[in-house]
């Protein structure tokens, strides 16, 4: 079977449209790729083999690329951790299932953060290692000799400072929901305590020398110490 090249000239210039799930992908493995990455035949195969050994159990993204980020609890912001770790797995070169294409782009919960990403340049990786870790999609990191990014080094300070804009918003996100959570489990739990039947409580007071104890059923008993 021949295989064809389709070039799409996409009208817009968005990061996010190298995720756009393209109406001729007709594969379960997608390949996203800079052009100024080396990438040998033989490191390409092996991450091949693993994706497809990986996707009989779970979905998985599968990276050469990867970045550690962490959040300063002082200042308040993204910073580069450790090297020797990763969170999030760069679209300098990924492998990844086509579902997670159209998680990506078409889930309506994702608008207000793909507007973070049209606002902040090269956040879009850090946008798609979230997506796939709330879906559960395994993050794997392979290290592959030849491999090699022939980006330009002038990036790198824009590069660092991508990290306030795509992470600090999710993290700020992740703290709203989990205050959200904390609050719903509140009022359950006051709602449960208020209604329906007799709920027996107990409180302790110390007195002196002497322990009380009140208990919701009524009565009052005392207790010396000893």
């Amino acid at each position: 079977m021949a295989l064809g090249v389709a070039l799409h000239c996409s009208p817009n210039r968005s990061l996010k449209a190298r995720f756009l799930p393209r109406r001729a992908l007709w594969i379960c493995a997608v390949a996203v790729c800079d052009d100024d990455v080396a990438l040998p035949p033989r490191p390409l195969s092996f991450a091949l083999a693993l994706f497809r050994s990986r996707s009989r159990s779970r979905p998985a993204l599968i990276g050469f690329f990867g970045r550690a980020h962490d959040l300063d609890p002082m200042r308040r912001e993204s910073i580069h951790a450790a090297s020797d770790r990763y969170s999030i797995l760069l679209a300098k070169f990924f492998l990844l299932p086509v579902p997670l294409l159209r998680r990506y782009s078409c889930a309506l919960e994702l608008t207000l953060a793909h507007h973070v990403v049209d606002r902040a340049p090269n956040c879009e990786d850090i946008l798609m290692s979230f997506v796939a870790a709330v879906d559960g999609v395994e993050l794997v990191l392979v290290e592959g000799k030849g491999v090699r990014d022939w980006g330009n080094p002038r990036n790198r300070p824009c590069r660092r400072q991508r990290g306030s804009c795509g992470c600090g918003w999710w993290w700020r996100q992740r703290q709203e929901h989990v205050r959200r959570r904390r609050q719903q489990r509140r009022l359950r739990a006051k709602e449960e305590g208020g209604g329906g039947g007799r709920r027996r409580r107990r409180t302790r007071k110390w007195r002196g020398g002497r322990r009380e104890e009140e208990e919701g059923g009524g009565g009052r008993r005392e207790e010396k110490m000893m």
